[in-house]
């Protein structure tokens, strides 16, 4: 977990939606090591990262020169992946939590 995420749990949420995320947020969370030997062993990063479609792609591309290359970028951009998952998990289990909890409702339009 960054400083920042830290400091967003610690100073926006109440110790009953602290309980509700970190919980949550640490059984789901990714872990770079482990992105990174899906990239090198298997090329599973994708899947492990919730997009199964992109891993996909990504086998159907490697039979030519572009999906190879494509996997050599994700070196680079691996971590970053990982960041960005587990920014937007904290988002929506703060999201949640609110709505579970108490606290400020998301907009909510009724359709009728």
């Amino acid at each position: 977990m960054t400083q920042q995420q830290e400091w967003i749990l610690k100073h926006k949420l109440t110790e009953n939606q602290r309980r509700f995320v970190m919980p949550r947020y640490q059984s789901r969370e990714k872990n770079k090591i482990i992105a990174y030997l899906l990239w090198f062993f298997f090329g599973l990063y994708y899947f492990y990262l919730g997009k199964p479609v992109r891993n996909i792609l990504l086998w159907i591309a490697c039979g030519f020169l572009i999906g190879f290359l494509w996997w050599l970028v994700d070196l680079f951009r691996v971590g970053n992946m990982v960041d960005e998952y587990n920014d937007q998990l904290l988002t929506d289990l703060i999201k949640d939590s609110k709505v579970v909890m108490g606290g400020e409702m998301p907009d909510y339009e009724p359709k009728g």
